[in-house]
């Protein structure tokens, strides 16, 4: 099992999906899942897992919805995932 650790960023766009969508909307569910998914099996699942490429080489993204992205960095070497954005399609990276 991976331990999931956010980054300052992706706390802050949890915050604010949270804020603006709602707690218990369908996109805080579906990012919910995403993220408990993460921690069990970082490279397969729902939200169409795929390594990046280009410039964000060594990234994953998998989506939330058609407009944001959930964008995180695997560390097998110590089982750890970080969840680096949540918000927006690659936008801010």
């Amino acid at each position: 099992m991976y331990k999931l650790k956010l980054t300052q960023e992706a706390q802050a766009d949890y915050d604010w999906l949270e804020k603006c969508k709602g707690k218990n909307s369908p996109l805080m569910s579906r990012l919910n899942r995403l993220l408990r998914e993460l921690q069990e099996h970082p490279k397969v699942g729902i939200g169409k897992p795929e390594p990046l490429k280009g410039n964000l080489s060594g990234l994953w993204s998998r989506r939330i919805d058609e407009k944001h992205r959930l964008v995180y960095e695997i560390q097998d070497s110590e089982a750890v995932v970080f969840a680096i954005s949540m918000r927006d399609h690659y936008t801010k990276l």
